[in-house]
C-alpha cells in the first residue's frame, strides 16, 4: 500500500480540475488530498501494517492540534465526518 498527500495549493491546472471532477467537488487551497493505492486481496506484512498504522496516527494527531486550534467543537467535527459518511454511501448506490 502506497499513499501520497498533497497541499492543494500546491495543485493546479488539469491535475486540480481532474481531482475535483473525481470528487464532485471545488477543492479549498487550505485542505490536503490523500490518495492511497491498495492492493486488494494482498494481506500486507507486520511491517507495511506498522508503517501504515502510525500514518495514520500522525494524521489523526494533526487533524487533532488543527481542530483545537481553530476552535472547533468535537460536535461540529462529528457532524461533518457523519455528512462525509453519509454523502459516500449515497455515492456508492
Amino acid at each position: 500500500m502506497e499513499s501520497i498527500i498533497r497541499n492543494v495549493s500546491d495543485i493546479g491546472g488539469n491535475p486540480r480540475r481532474w481531482l475535483e471532477s473525481s470528487l464532485g467537488q471545488h477543492l479549498q487551497d487550505n485542505q490536503r488530498v490523500m490518495i492511497m493505492v491498495l492492493n486488494v486481496g494482498t494481506e500486507p506484512d507486520e511491517t507495511t501494517r506498522r508503517e501504515a498504522h502510525e500514518k495514520l496516527r500522525g494524521i489523526r494527531a494533526e487533524a487533532a492540534a488543527s481542530i483545537k486550534a481553530q476552535g472547533v467543537a468535537l460536535e461540529d467535527v462529528d457532524a461533518v465526518v457523519d455528512e462525509a459518511v453519509a454523502e459516500a454511501r449515497r455515492r456508492k448506490h
